[in-house]
C-alpha cells in the first residue's frame, strides 16, 4: 500500500470491490477467447493473431479507463492479467507482436 492508495484507493471497476481494479471474481465473468487465425498471410500480417478476452464486462471497461480517462495504473493489471492467460496457453512466437488499441479519430487528433 502506498500514500496514493490512501488517497486514490482502488477500486473493481466493475463490482467496486475495494483492492483491485480488475478483481478475480469479475475476470471469471468474462469469456476467453482461444482463438488464433492462421493462414491470413495477405491480411497485413495477422497469420497468428490472438484475442484473449472478449471486450465486455470489467475487461471493456479497463480498456475505456486507460484510453479515456488516462488510467495507467489499470494497464498494469490489465498487461498482468494478460501474460497469465498468455502463460497458460504456453503459446510462442519467434517475433511477438503488441498491437495498439484504436482511438476514435477525433481523440487521436486531440
Amino acid at each position: 500500500m502506498s500514500i496514493l492508495d490512501i488517497f486514490f484507493p482502488k477500486y473493481c471497476l466493475e463490482c467496486k470491490l475495494y483492492g483491485r481494479y480488475i478483481c478475480d471474481s469479475c475476470l471469471r465473468r468474462v469469456d476467453r477467447v482461444h482463438d488464433i487465425c492462421f493462414g491470413y498471410k495477405n491480411l497485413a500480417g495477422l497469420d497468428g493473431l490472438i484475442t484473449i478476452f472478449n471486450y465486455h464486462g470489467v475487461i471493456r471497461k479497463a480498456i475505456q479507463a486507460l484510453k479515456y480517462r488516462f488510467a495507467h495504473a489499470v494497464a498494469i493489471e490489465l498487461a498482468e492479467h494478460c501474460l497469465k492467460e498468455l502463460g497458460e496457453r504456453k503459446l510462442f512466437f519467434k517475433e511477438p507482436m503488441l498491437v495498439p488499441i484504436p482511438l476514435y479519430p477525433t481523440r487521436e487528433r486531440w
